[in-house]
């Protein structure tokens, strides 16, 4: 383990609310500038966090926007950042949080580039949106469009999952499934924070949960359910999540029977994991799969 998340574990543990994480992270990013450099905002989260008092734990203070922001069903995939980038410079911390995905995997009409999705998260941190502080500590974790700061990244992913937040439940699953960044390999916790994710209704959290039934990751192999669970993330695009798990609903279909095929239609799931800019799916369908 590393000597110091030991440290801060008390304090995770008593971060067992999103308006709690979330006015952390307002509070610590207070005296920055309006739009903190990622290594900053992830730095003063991190002491913030570490910093937290056990008995302050008052969650009728007012929770900001989580999470992505809730396009119209009229707006294109392909015109999601022509609408939520003037929101975000706006101040909306959903719509920074969108804006931070769209511009990291370059779909939706935004130009790929880590640094500005990096930044986007920032923003969305400091405004307190839990899901934003999740994906920030993945950026400085790995050192991807930010400085690498390994143990601060892991540590506001770990805050995260304590409080809630559907990507912190998968970041910190995806590294007890693999055992990275000093914690262990443990299949039976990663499924039991991938189950808590998808509880929530969360995309991403329905893929990761999916993936886990499918691939008897830490629970029984149960492939109807997680090809349901898949089904159930698809339904949510353009949530982050809903891609992969149109993809993958795709590529499981030679051991589907005539049933299963029906039901999940996987041709159309290849269409619209190409139409939400998944790489595979877009190479797959120009090569005439």
């Amino acid at each position: 383990m590393r000597p110091c998340t030991v440290a801060l574990l008390p304090a995770l543990a008593a971060a067992h609310s999103i308006a709690r994480l979330s006015r952390a992270a307002i509070d610590a990013c207070r005296g920055l500038d309006c739009w903190p450099e990622p290594e900053d905002a992830a730095l003063a989260c991190f002491h913030a966090i570490a910093a937290l008092d056990d008995d302050d734990d008052d969650t009728t203070c007012p929770v900001p926007p989580q999470g992505e922001f809730a396009f119209a069903p009229d707006v294109a995939f392909d015109d999601r950042f022509a609408v939520a980038e003037p929101l975000a410079r706006a101040g909306d911390g959903a719509a920074m949080q969108t804006v931070g995905l769209l511009r990291y995997y370059g779909v939706g009409g935004a130009p790929k580039d880590d640094r500005a999705s990096a930044r986007w998260h920032a923003a969305a941190a400091a405004r307190g949106n839990c899901d934003g502080l999740a994906v920030l500590g993945g950026c400085v974790r790995r050192g991807v469009g930010a400085d690498r700061l390994e143990d601060a990244g892991v540590s506001l992913v770990e805050a995260a999952a304590a409080a809630g937040s559907p990507v912190g439940l998968c970041k910190l699953g995806v590294l007890y499934t693999d055992g990275d960044s000093g914690l262990p390999r443990d299949a039976t916790r990663a499924y039991d924070l991938f189950d808590r994710a998808a509880a929530s209704g969360s995309a991403l959290g329905l893929f990761n949960h999916g993936w886990a039934l499918v691939h008897g990751v830490g629970a029984p192999r149960d492939v109807d359910r997680g090809l349901a669970q898949w089904a159930a993330a698809a339904r949510l695009a353009p949530d982050d999540g809903a891609e992969e798990a149109s993809f993958f609903l795709w590529a499981e279909r030679g051991r589907m029977d005539r049933e299963q095929r029906a039901r999940y239609r996987p041709d159309a799931c290849l269409r619209l994991a190409a139409s939400l800019g998944f790489e595979h799916a877009v190479d797959e369908l120009a090569a005439g799969t």
